[in-house]
């Protein structure tokens, strides 16, 4: 796994602030994503599943120094203000059509939801755990055929 176009290098002390503005802490691999690879476009980008076929565009950066839209914005405008998911998911990654991927940031495992925009899943939700860790999500990426 590769991610190339990446942001600024943040330190512990930037995710730690991010953390607290937020009140809670991020999963140790959500944590080093943004510490190793602050955004940037992953490598494999293409994640197919029972009930998903679409691509990861990009990682968001925690805080941008390149003038990208950052996590924490984001995690302001869809979690604060439009409220469609739990208060404790975090986004961390965008697919071409501007629909996010979130971790669940109460569970150590960080489990990996995806929130569909203008369509909504079997379950007849918009959101749906499609990832049992951050981890094994990236595992499951694949090059584009």
């Amino acid at each position: 796994m590769k991610f190339i176009n990446v942001d600024k290098i943040l330190t512990e002390e930037e995710v730690a602030d991010a953390e607290k503005e937020l009140g809670f802490a991020f999963p140790k691999a959500l944590r080093l994503l943004f510490l190793q690879h602050n955004g940037g476009d992953p490598d494999p980008y293409v994640f197919k599943s029972d009930t998903l076929d679409t691509l990861v565009n990009e990682t968001l950066p925690l805080v941008s120094s390149k003038g990208r839209v950052a996590a924490l914005d984001t995690y302001r405008n869809l979690i604060l203000r439009k409220m469609i998911a739990p208060k404790k998911f975090f986004p961390f990654a965008v697919d071409p059509g501007g629909d996010y991927f979130f971790v669940d940031c109460e569970k150590m495992e960080a489990p990996v939801y995806y929130y569909r925009s203008d369509s909504i899943f079997s379950s007849g939700q918009p959101l749906e755990q499609i990832s049992e860790s951050l981890e094994q999500f990236w595992k499951e990426l694949q090059p584009e055929e």
